[in-house]
């Protein structure tokens, strides 16, 4: 019985955020590294994959086939690879991506115990299939994933969808969106739904050049599921479109970071991104980097 309670008090810590009652909280953890570097201010951007995890309608801007694989290194060890694949078809946008988020090594205890009784790791998995279109002047998208979750040896599985919007006006871009939408899940005996995001975002390119580059400026409003809205805030630099760098601020008091910075480069049809997050708290720094190929 005691081994049973230490179990699914680790379950309830890793998988459920006990003041939302929201589980699967990888999917809130942006892809791709240029949008960590803005500070997932995204929802108003268009043209890459990095858009697919913000807003799905940001993926109707892409005329090119797109192939990213990105890897992130996060707190406490755990790590996140992420592979994206988009291509243009009569008139719209397909793309799929796999995201794949490991804890390893958990040790296994049923009371406090100089070693473990044993080791195991906890899996998510987001299979995600989506589509894009440009319907006169407004860029619609729609995604469907499917969830799966395994901690020691139980397991859960479901779906979600995202669904958003965008619109532009001269130098201004607007978008809307809500991500992780769907049914409740459950694990073992505990329901939970799925970490829901409501955003808000608008872009605008500065039509001056200084330093001989273009400057992009973003601004979101983001409402979890169960907290407080807040702000976050981006600039990009780009120098003869094949330098860039990043700067990004996250609101929130839920939010164990507040700046990020990063860096990307492109040479013809390859593109290498970094970002990097200091977090708070002490729980120290993560680093992350994706190759991206478009042709």
């Amino acid at each position: 019985m005691r081994k049973l309670i230490c179990l699914s008090s680790l379950i309830l810590a890793l998988s459920v955020s006990t003041q939302a009652n929201t589980g699967l909280t990888f999917l809130t953890f942006s892809s791709l590294p240029r949008g960590n570097a803005l500070g997932e201010a995204f929802t108003a951007v268009s043209g890459d994959l990095t858009a697919a995890g913000y807003n799905p309608a940001g993926l109707a801007g892409m005329t090119q086939f797109q192939f990213a694989f990105m890897h992130k290194a996060w707190v406490q060890d755990v790590y996140l690879n992420y592979g994206a694949f988009a291509f243009p078809y009569r008139n719209s946008l397909f793309h799929w991506s796999l995201t794949l988020s490991t804890a390893p090594e958990i040790e296994l205890r049923d009371s406090p115990t100089t070693e473990p009784l044993g080791i195991f790791d906890a899996n998510d998995v987001a299979l995600s299939f989506g589509w894009a279109k440009k319907i006169r002047s407004l860029d619609v998208g729609l995604t469907g994933k499917w969830l799966y979750e395994k901690i020691y040896t139980y397991s859960a599985s479901g779906w979600g969808v995202d669904l958003g919007a965008q619109y532009g006006y001269r130098d201004f871009r607007f978008g809307a969106s809500i991500l992780n939408l769907g049914p409740a899940m459950k694990f073992r005996q505990e329901d939970f739904s799925l970490p829901t995001l409501y955003r808000l975002g608008a872009s605008y390119l500065l039509p001056e050049h200084y330093f001989d580059g273009n400057w992009l400026l973003l601004a979101d409003l983001v409402k979890p599921k169960g907290f407080d809205p807040y702000v976050n805030l981006g600039m990009e630099y780009s120098y003869e479109k094949r330098f860039f760098a990043r700067l990004g601020y996250k609101g929130g008091e839920a939010n164990q970071s507040d700046f990020a910075f990063g860096l990307g480069v492109r040479y013809k049809k390859y593109t290498v991104d970094y970002s990097y997050i200091p977090f708070k708290l002490n729980l120290g720094n993560s680093h992350q980097i994706a190759f991206i190929l478009s042709w």
